[in-house]
């Protein structure tokens, strides 16, 4: 009787400190990337993304961002190689074309890199490539209102994900 109690209160334990981190249902976003008959099927929307596709739905963009974390080249930690040589190049500031050739390829790494989308709008409003700047900032700013509507980031349980 007393192994039975004790189960029972570890299970009350267990189940009373279960804490919901994120809105975000990562198990639904890892399925649906993963299908390969799916709207979401990660691939195609990286695809999409890399040809920037300015008609990506908000939809999309959530499984692109959130699904980024099942994929094999996902590096949350650093810099990748590339994105060294890119970062290199940017603040050397002497080859426009070597640098968005650099930033391109970084994006087909990864394509939801935000500080790269960033510095690949500031880039293109430098040497006035207004249509490139404008599809840049419409995957930065898609990418953005995902992450801006999983929380408020007003307390750790409306944390942005």
């Amino acid at each position: 009787m007393r192994i039975i109690y004790l189960l029972f209160l570890l299970f009350q334990t267990g189940v009373s400190y279960d804490q919901q981190f994120s809105r975000i249902d990562f198990d639904a976003i890892k399925v649906a990337v993963e299908d390969s008959n799916g709207v979401f099927y990660y691939p195609h929307l990286v695809n999409r993304m890399v040809e920037q596709d300015t008609s990506l739905s908000s939809e999309e963009f959530k499984h692109i961002y959130y699904g980024n974390v099942y994929q094999s080249y996902y590096y949350p930690y650093g810099s990748t190689e590339m994105e060294k040589t890119f970062e290199h190049a940017y603040l050397q500031n002497n080859n426009v074309e070597k640098i968005e050739q650099l930033g391109l390829a970084v994006l087909a790494e990864n394509p939801v890199n935000l500080k790269v989308l960033l510095k690949m709008i500031f880039l293109y409003n430098h040497t006035k490539s207004v249509e490139k700047a404008t599809r840049m900032a419409i995957l930065y700013v898609g990418l953005l209102q995902v992450i801006y509507a999983s929380g408020t980031g007003s307390s750790c349980q409306e944390s942005f994900v």
